[in-house]
């Protein structure tokens, strides 16, 4: 009995580890450093599949790390937020204390520095700058929207680190662009991510700041003097206009593909190879686009279903990497990114992802 008893603790234990590491969607991680391997390798003109395997897997080890890191601390900078508006969180509800969460991520990064040093100069500068990125979103996230663009920042930045494990390229576009649409896309979901807690938790009425009329009123203005109640939160309409940002960036791995195919389309007549792709490419971007789409419709119903919405957006992530790995002509490494998003859907159903 009392070695069950241990057996159920430690098991509840590493549950909450999981669940404080946002583990279910590690596997998004990875595939944005395959996927950026892929172009690196591609632009250095060395395709092969193990040397794409090689510094892809190290790179993805080194940015699970961080993401997970980055994950603790962020739970860590909100334990008070957390505590009145989700309680159940590890921290607040007490699984797992700060000052373990403070070691675990630093623990983590340390770990994930050190496997960059295996690979390349480059890729572990890179690394440190996205240290540095996801240090700075944890610090600032609640006090600004522009929060959001440091969160896609981190995502780009493991694109490039993965692109960087093979040298600097001779054309930096290739590398920055898939980065820079991934940092918009991620940006985006994020701004919609920041109010979900406004609709699972119930507003209570509020005083008015100037005379104290007790009651929030539906105008948000205060009857007794004309004061507007603050803050106020998210109306309908205002998530509905934030979920055309998933419509519109869902197509934006279109633009990456016109620039990456000038860049590196042969001159030569297509191949059977050329023509498979080109129908991979094509499937792949149309499901993205009905994947971003569903989960934007989510977003406008009534009540908005954001949670599950940012969850889509967020396993959809390893689909355009699949895209771009297609792009790179690394089909591969696209069936990886395909696994990796079906890893993450069913990772997303045990383990909350947002």
């Amino acid at each position: 009995m009392v070695a069950r008893s241990r057996l159920v603790r430690l098991g509840e234990k590493v549950r909450a580890f999981l669940e404080l590491s946002r583990i279910s969607n590690v596997p998004t991680v990875i595939s944005n450093a395959f996927a950026g391997s892929a172009v690196g390798a591609l632009a250095i003109g060395n395709t092969s599949l193990s040397a794409v395997a090689g510094n892809g897997t190290v790179v993805a080890a080194a940015c699970s790390l961080f993401y997970i890191a980055g994950m603790a601390l962020n739970d860590l900078a909100d334990r008070e937020i957390d505590r009145a508006e989700r309680p159940s969180r590890p921290i607040p509800s007490g699984r797992v204390t700060p000052e373990a969460a403070f070691g675990y991520a630093c623990v983590l990064i340390v770990a994930g520095l050190s496997l960059l040093l295996l690979v390349d100069a480059a890729a572990l500068i890179t690394g440190g700058v996205l240290v540095a990125l996801v240090l700075a979103y944890d610090l600032l996230h609640t006090r600004t929207r522009w929060s959001v663009l440091l969160m896609g920042a981190c995502r780009g930045a493991v694109v490039v680190a993965g692109a960087l494990a093979f040298g600097m390229p001779s054309q930096p576009i290739v590398v920055m662009l898939p980065a820079a649409l991934l940092l918009l896309y991620v940006a985006a979901f994020s701004l919609v991510a920041r109010h979900e807690a406004d609709l699972l938790t119930p507003k209570p009425k509020e005083e008015c700041p100037r005379c104290s009329y007790p009651a929030r009123t539906a105008s948000e203005r205060c009857p007794e003097c004309g004061t507007d109640f603050l803050p106020k939160p998210p109306t309908a309409d205002d998530l509905r206009r934030r979920a055309v940002f998933g419509r519109l960036l869902g197509g934006l791995p279109l633009l990456s593909a016109v620039l990456l195919h000038s860049a590196f389309t042969p001159a030569r007549p297509p191949s059977a190879m050329d023509i498979l792709i080109i129908v991979l490419l094509i499937t792949t971007i149309g499901f993205l686009l009905a994947w971003t789409t569903t989960a934007a419709r989510l977003v406008e119903q009534t009540p908005p279903k954001i949670g599950p919405a940012v969850t889509m957006w967020i396993a959809g992530i390893s689909i355009a990497d699949a895209y771009l790995a297609l792009l790179c002509r690394s089909p591969s490494v696209a069936c990886l990114c395909i696994a990796c998003f079906f890893l993450t859907r069913a990772g997303q159903r045990r383990i909350a992802g947002t």
